[in-house]
């Protein structure tokens, strides 16, 4: 399996293909009642279950990052003579994503703790270390 990050301009080759799909019954009784949406990247469908918080994000379009998960699946394919065969396909599953408010706050973050770190590394001077003693 092989991990894709997509950012900046890939994030806009997602494609929102349905919204609020429900489950198909018994396929998948744990889920019975909730719906999924379905994403397409790179020609491969992905679902994302539709209370996932990165439906809200993709769809006001603040979505910094997509992580997705790339594997093969085997599919079924009946031909017209009603032969089954196996096929290997490409797979995606979404791992996680972040925002462009995560983002920010990362980057105010690192960048208050780069400006203690300078603050840290400072050589005290003589008179200083004096003044301060001298309080």
């Amino acid at each position: 399996m092989a991990t894709i990050k997509l950012e900046n301009d890939q994030i806009d080759e997602v494609v929102l293909v349905g919204h609020n799909k429900s489950y198909r019954a018994g396929t998948k009784p744990a889920l019975e009642g909730k719906t999924f949406s379905s994403f397409r990247y790179d020609g491969v469908v992905f679902t994302i279950q539709s209370d996932n918080p990165f439906i809200e994000q993709y769809t006001n379009g603040t979505v910094a990052s997509i992580k997705l998960i790339q594997s093969k699946r085997d599919k079924e394919v009946v031909d017209a003579e009603g032969v089954v065969t196996i096929v290997p396909t490409d797979s995606l599953e979404f791992d996680s994503f972040t925002s462009f408010k995560q983002q920010l706050n990362r980057a105010e973050h690192s960048f208050k703790l780069n400006r203690y770190k300078t603050l840290a590394s400072q050589p005290v001077s003589e008179d200083m270390l004096a003044a301060l003693q001298a309080g």
